[in-house]
């Protein structure tokens, strides 16, 4: 990815997801050349799929922050109550509420 190699990458990870399907990892990093490339819907997906195989509040934070820039405030709003559920205190998620008007 860092040579911006993303067919290749993108590829790479389709066949090691192909391969192992309950890899939180794999669905993590595809999304990340997903985004790299543009491509925020298609990155949504496999985002929702890596917290579905392992929760990480900071793959909940991004898909948060993909929500808001693709103008889908209710879902971005979801995800950060979400993660202040998880951690109360949690600054990055109460800043997305405030952007959405819920704080």
């Amino acid at each position: 990815m860092a040579t911006q190699r993303f067919d290749d990458a993108e590829r790479w990870l389709a066949q090691a997801i192909h391969r192992e399907p309950a890899s939180a990892k794999a669905h993590l990093l595809m999304a990340q050349v997903l985004e790299a490339r543009g491509d925020k819907e298609r990155a949504i997906p496999e985002l929702r799929a890596s917290l579905w195989l392992k929760e990480d509040t900071a793959v909940r934070l991004r898909l948060s922050q993909l929500y808001l820039s693709l103008l889908r405030p209710q879902e971005a709003e979801m995800q950060a109550r979400k993660i202040l559920e998880l951690e109360p205190g949690n600054q990055a998620a109460k800043d997305i509420l405030a952007r959405v008007g819920k704080p």
